[in-house]
Formats: structure tokens, C-alpha cells, sequence
């Protein structure tokens, strides 16, 4: 995923070569209209320059036209959730640490299929739990070795939320 920061920082810097070159054909321009020249020939020494300014201006504004069309694309909601950060939550499980059972409190959208799984450290999958309508779900962990567990909020087959879990005796 490209970072919003670094696309909003060459769109900046795209528009500042851009005013540059514009500086310097209209600087240009001026000392020709003033018949200062460094050729026996100011007219087309002018008009090449003008020519490979516009050119590298409307290079600019293609990057920044894809540089804006990224950025849109990376700001809009994926599909099949809406607006998950406003109200979609996963809280820190209860107790923590925990020892028996583990209670896990989220915010999910209405109409959502859910699961919560439960990783070790090594990435496998050691605990699964259905999300449920009142919002919790109770882990029973007393079988899993003492350690430190990610577990994941996935709705409608995409993860969306992940915490850590320690389990101790």
C-alpha cells in the first residue's frame, strides 16, 4: 500500500518543479523581449526551451493526475464493509493477563459474518470463536501454553482488527 504521506509529498514537489520551469520560461521570455541573447538566433533558442518546458509541464501533470487518482484509490472504503474504523472496535481481552477464560468485546457492523481467531507465535491458528450479536466473546485458554497470542477480529473473510493476548498461570 502506497503511504498518503509520501503520495501528498510528490504531488508537492511535482507542483514546485512545475512552477520553476515556469519561472524560468517567463524569465526567459522577458530577456528576449528585451533582446537580451546569448545566440545569433533569440526567436528559436526561445521557442525550443518553451517547447521542453511545456513539455516537462505536461509530464508533471500526468504524474500528478496519477499521483491524485493513487490516493483516491487508497482512501476509499473496501467493499463489502463500510466505514469500519467508525464502527468497527476490537477492546483488549478481560482479564489481562488472563489465565482460565478470556472475554473479547468488539463493535461490529450490523449484517456482518465474523470470527475471531487466536495465532501463537508462530502464526498457527490455536483458537477460534463465532462473533456473536451482544458484542463478546469468551475464550476459554487454560489448555494453551503460557505465551503471548495475537487474536484477529476478521469480518466478512477479511481481518480488520488484531490485539495481544498474554496468558499466564
Amino acid at each position: 500500500m502506497i503511504n498518503k504521506q509520501f503520495l501528498i509529498i510528490l504531488i508537492i514537489l511535482s507542483g514546485s518543479i512545475a512552477i520553476k520551469a515556469q519561472t524560468r520560461l517567463n524569465d526567459s521570455n522577458a530577456l528576449a523581449a528585451n533582446g537580451i541573447s546569448g545566440t545569433s538566433q533569440p526567436g528559436l533558442q526561445f521557442w525550443i526551451k518553451e517547447n521542453e518546458y511545456n513539455s516537462k509541464i505536461t509530464l508533471l501533470e500526468k504524474q500528478v493526475s496519477m499521483l491524485e487518482e493513487m490516493l483516491k484509490k487508497t482512501s476509499e472504503p473496501k467493499s463489502g464493509i463500510t466505514d469500519v474504523a467508525g464502527i468497527t472496535s476490537l477492546e483488549q481481552n478481560n482479564p489481562d493477563p488472563v489465565s482460565e477464560y478470556a472475554t473479547l468485546s468488539y463493535k461490529v457492523p450490523s449484517g456482518s459474518k465474523g470470527q475471531i481467531f487466536v495465532y501463537n507465535q508462530d502464526g498457527v491458528v490455536v483458537k477460534t470463536a463465532s462473533v456473536s450479536k451482544n458484542g463478546q466473546s469468551v475464550i476459554y485458554v487454560k489448555d494453551m501454553p503460557i505465551g503471548i497470542y495475537t487474536y484477529s477480529l476478521v469480518l466478512n473473510g477479511k481481518s480488520i482488527l488484531s490485539k495481544q493476548m498474554l496468558v499466564a498461570r
